[in-house]
């Protein structure tokens, strides 16, 4: 009730990065109002079938679920350490790897193959 609505989905991050709120609330509202729009971002990404943008917006989601909120684990952070250094931060090759067959021959890998 400190911003002056009734969810957090009904603010945007200015209003709550300037709220008069502890850091570990700030932190955790930060991170529902980006989820909130990296939900929005990745619906858009799926219906263009840009799995590349799709895979920065899961590396930011991760990003946020343990800094924001700090709900992460060590091993889901290694793992996505190893995604991060593997494919250069950008999700689209791992994305590739697990779509189901009939979205792959819409997604060309960076060699132009089709998946």
């Amino acid at each position: 009730r400190t911003l002056g609505v009734p969810a957090l989905r009904d603010t945007q991050l200015p209003d709550v990065m300037q709220a008069a709120l502890d850091p570990t609330t700030r932190r955790r509202a930060r991170h529902v109002v980006t989820e909130n729009r990296r939900t929005t971002e990745a619906a858009a990404a799926l219906a263009r079938s840009d799995l590349r943008a799709m895979g920065a917006l899961m590396a930011e989601s991760h990003a946020s679920m343990r800094d924001d909120f700090e709900i992460t684990v060590p091993a889901i952070d290694h793992l996505a350490a190893l995604m991060h250094a593997a494919i250069g931060g950008e999700g689209g090759p791992a994305l590739r790897a697990c779509a189901p067959p009939a979205a792959r021959p819409r997604y060309r890998g960076s060699g132009g193959r089709r998946c």
